[in-house]
């Protein structure tokens, strides 16, 4: 429910988008053209890319890929970190790999089932590796890097959050060059 020139404003004020996605695809989709908006917004902080299952109860978790091509499908167990584009990219030199076996959930009785991203999609909260998974097969490095660096991104942009909450309570409101109206206090 973002437009375009909403996403460019956060961005030019220094924050960041965490989009909520339908399935891979969608997510790739999304991170191109977030990417192209922070880059037309002249941001001087470095770009965002936020991902998880904080659905609020009112989203759907991402659905199963659709037509998956020969030789991306996600095989169990893999392994996060090493190997594939992990090895091709620097932010991942120092990082230790982790093996995931496919997720399964038991009852006492034994009765239960097994969950594959591919045919359930991110199914319950503990599947956001696999959608890794799926994107270290579908998605250029270029975005893997990008969600890998937006955890340090969220962390600076709290930290200038706090910082300005600092210097309002020092000096009081001032309202920036390029800004509507300051939030209510």
């Amino acid at each position: 429910g973002l437009t375009a020139v909403q996403a460019k404003r956060i961005y030019e004020g220094g924050g960041l988008v965490y989009p909520t996605y339908n399935d891979t695809k969608d997510l790739l989709d999304l991170w191109k053209k977030l990417k192209t908006v922070w880059q037309k917004s002249g941001s001087q902080v470095p770009f965002a890319f936020g991902f998880g299952s904080d659905t609020n109860g009112l989203s759907p978790q991402a659905a199963p890929r659709q037509n998956i091509a020969a030789g991306k499908a996600v095989k169990y167990p893999f392994t996060l970190f090493k190997g594939g584009q992990f090895d091709a990219m620097p932010d991942f030199a120092d990082i230790s790999a982790l093996t995931f076996n496919q997720p399964a959930s038991r009852a006492p009785d034994g009765t239960g089932r097994t969950w594959h991203v591919d045919k359930d999609g991110n199914a319950h909260y503990g599947m956001a590796a696999d959608s890794i998974a799926e994107l270290n097969l579908e998605a250029p490095a270029e975005m893997l890097t990008d969600l890998y660096r937006s955890a340090e991104a969220y962390v600076q942009f709290w930290e200038r959050t706090e910082q300005s909450a600092q210097a309002v309570r020092r000096t009081g409101v001032r309202v920036p060059p390029k800004l509507l109206r300051p939030a209510p206090r």
